[in-house]
């Protein structure tokens, strides 16, 4: 349960001046976990579940005030049992230095066969004001509706990685089925590219809209242990993964581009090799 700051400074700042400190002091805090998720949310840095010591699952949620370098509790837990191996992104924060909105999607429970819901969970969070049940008022937002394609989303979901992009889309991509795993609980099945989601997340809404599959030009398999990132001011979302078949060596970047179809909004990939 340390805390680790890096210190970039400004841009034209000498390299040799950047470094990691540790924050200390902190009465309160979170107990020591692994398998939660962590989200920005203007000024605070917010994690939710994950297993702690003694194999539980929690179903806390804390926010970690990046100016005031505080621990901060919510005045509610996730709801049911627990939660760890999920994803988790920020959808709408306020303009202020604390509030907003954050999704929370697949993962599961005390047990791997005890999933929970791919379809996003929406959580709003603002300072508490009005009693003293915690420091973050907590409320749990209508979720969004299914995909259309109902089976679809009775896949356990889990380490996958959820993203919200410029253009006002929610992504939540790879991860593993919890069908094959080693001694540990993770998992080797991975959801491959052709099991991308997409949803709608309209800039300064705090709603997302209905699920799509994306499958228009996905390769047929990927790596496993890929790095996913967003790119910022684009509808794009770049992959890097090694080479499948295997015995090449290669590695191979990725390029999922959204494209606009109707009413509703669909992803193609664009594929290229280094």
């Amino acid at each position: 349960n340390d805390v680790w700051v890096i210190d970039a400074g400004e841009p034209s700042s000498n390299p040799e001046s950047i470094g990691w400190r540790e924050i200390g002091g902190m009465r309160l805090r979170p107990s020591p976990r692994a398998y939660h998720a962590a989200a920005l949310v203007g000024n605070w840095m917010l994690i939710t579940g994950g297993e702690l010591q003694d194999e539980s699952s929690s179903s806390e949620m804390w926010a970690f005030d990046v100016e005031k370098e505080i621990w901060q509790r919510a005045n509610k837990d996730l709801a049911q049992n627990g939660r760890m191996r999920h994803a988790m992104c920020c959808v709408q924060h306020d303009s202020g230095a604390v509030g907003g909105t954050v999704a929370i999607c697949g993962g599961h429970g005390q047990e791997t066969s005890d999933a929970r819901p791919v379809e996003a969970t929406l959580l709003r969070l603002d300072q508490n004001k009005k009693d003293t049940t915690g420091d973050i008022l907590c409320q749990e937002l209508q979720a969004p509706a299914p995909l259309e394609d109902e089976l679809s989303c009775r896949w356990p979901r889990r380490e996958s990685t959820l993203m919200r992009l410029d253009t006002g889309h929610l992504v939540l991509f790879g991860g593993n089925d919890g069908q094959v795993m080693d001694q540990f609980g993770d998992g080797y099945h991975q959801c491959g590219f052709k099991d991308t989601l997409l949803a709608d997340a309209p800039r300064g809404s705090a709603s997302v809209g209905r699920w799509h599959r994306a499958m228009s030009g996905a390769p047929e398999s990927m790596g496993t242990g890929c790095a996913v990132a967003a790119v910022q001011g684009r509808g794009q979302v770049v992959v890097v993964d090694h080479d499948p078949d295997g015995g090449s060596g290669l590695t191979r970047v990725l390029v999922l581009s959204l494209t606009a179809s109707g009413r509703d909004s669909i992803a193609a990939a664009e594929r290229s090799e280094e």
